[in-house]
């Protein structure tokens, strides 16, 4: 996915030093990443980074995928509209209920490079899966 999104002119971002405040890729897209997501072997995450001012500003999107059949579940962000790029910090999952219903909770961090003393975001979502 990343080559064609590369091949396709989406990507940007990628390499730029710090010191890099000239360049803009506002609006492109840091390449896609995944991983297993602890505590379920059935489920796992895809996140999808959208440049949103100069570097390290981005805001990401998680969407959780049920692995078979492979089938999108909740998307996730730090917040309902975009005010500010937020990257994840961790995500926990629990155990589905009776109804197949999983409680979904995220941390997430204001994007800027730098720690998480610009505060995070304690999201929790209830959704299938």
């Amino acid at each position: 996915m990343n080559v064609e999104l590369c091949h396709a002119g989406f990507l940007g971002g990628v390499g730029e030093s710090v010191d890099d405040y000239d360049s803009n890729s506002v609006g492109y897209l840091w390449p896609v990443g995944s991983w297993a997501v602890n505590g379920t072997d059935d489920l796992m995450a895809v996140t999808v980074a959208v440049v949103t001012g100069g570097y390290c500003n981005v805001d990401e999107t998680v969407v959780l995928y049920r692995r078979n059949p492979l089938q999108p579940i909740p998307q996730i962000n730090a917040e309902p509209r975009y005010i500010h790029g937020f990257t994840p910090r961790a995500i926990a999952i629990g155990n589905a209920g009776d109804a197949g219903g999983r409680i979904v909770a995220s941390e997430w961090v204001a994007s800027n490079c730098t720690s998480n003393w610009n505060g995070n975001i304690l999201r929790r979502v209830a959704g299938d899966g």
